[in-house]
């Protein structure tokens, strides 16, 4: 019998005549099944305006996620795994995504699902402390990221760039790398992690690169100098692509000498902030290295010196 048909049912006694069964009897009262409340769609179940709003940048905090989103809004939530894991199934990240790490626990985004969640993302950004155990999570599975940025980075107790490198996704044309957050921030070990690693183990020495930019500790000698601007000139692409190596070695008239001796010219100053964030003025030197754009910076001696 149908819920319908129950609604008004009565019930009567056999031992009373029709009429008096019906003045004793009343109706039941009628019952309504309960319906379930819709799912909320999408982002807005975390708050969110829109239902697919994309997310733009994450910052992994000690005690929650914070998510600013496509449409300016922030959201926070829970340092949790599965829920973190849940946002990458439902949305996306923009075309640029910023990766913040502040002391956040690693288990927290290394099982998400990065590949569906930056899927249209072409610029990635990285900044903060990430444990180097992350990085064969993360770093394969942003198969779309052409950029790559690591900048205001560092890489939680052990990793340098050619243990990094070689997780970066084949895609990457252009990259930013900071090496003063590694284990080894020379000139030329991070230009050989690059040459070899990429260029020659992944890439077969077909050139890779539009924009290389590291930023390293020291400056080698005018020979090994030299073989290390003839690779970067190698893993360039073609004549518009660039290669800029900055070292906080202190500019001297002794390397400026050197400099217009190998065919550098002093091009321009320009700042770049330190690991403490203060902006630092360098010296940089040009020059065309088969057929492609080299460039040095050298640190001011004294905006180091006056660093706090």
């Amino acid at each position: 019998m149908s819920v319908e048909s129950c609604e008004t049912a009565v019930f009567m006694d056999d031992g009373e005549p029709d009429g008096a069964a019906a003045d004793v009897a009343a109706p039941v009262a009628e019952q309504r099944v309960p319906q379930m409340q819709q799912a909320v769609p999408g982002m807005m179940k975390y708050g969110a305006a829109c239902s697919n709003s994309y997310v733009s940048r994450i910052i992994f905090g000690p005690s929650g996620i914070k998510l600013k989103l496509d449409t300016f809004e922030t959201l926070q939530v829970p340092q949790d795994a599965e829920l973190f894991n849940d946002i990458c199934n439902i949305t996306h990240a923009t075309h640029v995504l910023v990766l913040v790490f502040v002391k956040c626990a690693d288990n927290v985004y290394n099982a998400a699902v990065w590949e569906k969640f930056a899927s249209s993302t072409s610029s990635v950004i990285f900044s903060g402390t990430i444990s180097f155990q992350s990085m064969p999570l993360i770093l394969p599975n942003l198969k779309n990221a052409v950029a790559m940025n690591f900048h205001a980075f560092r890489v939680a107790r052990n990793g340098c760039l050619r243990e990094i490198a070689k997780y970066f996704p084949t895609s990457v044309e252009k990259l930013y790398f900071d090496t003063r957050g590694t284990t080894d921030s020379t000139f030329v070990a991070n230009v050989n992690a690059l040459y070899e690693g990429l260029y020659t183990n992944r890439h077969h020495q077909i050139p890779c690169f539009k924009e290389i930019t590291l930023i390293v500790n020291d400056l080698p000698g005018n020979a090994s100098l030299q073989t290390q601007v003839h690779r970067l000139a190698e893993m360039l692409k073609d004549e518009d692509s660039f290669a800029v190596v900055i070292t906080t070695k202190c500019s001297t008239r002794s390397i400026s000498n050197n400099l217009r001796a190998l065919g550098y010219n002093r091009s321009h100053d320009g700042y770049v902030a330190n690991t403490k964030n203060a902006m630092e003025l360098f010296n940089y030197w040009s020059t065309i290295c088969n057929g492609r754009n080299i460039v040095l910076g050298l640190a001011e001696e004294l905006s180091i010196a006056a660093s706090p």
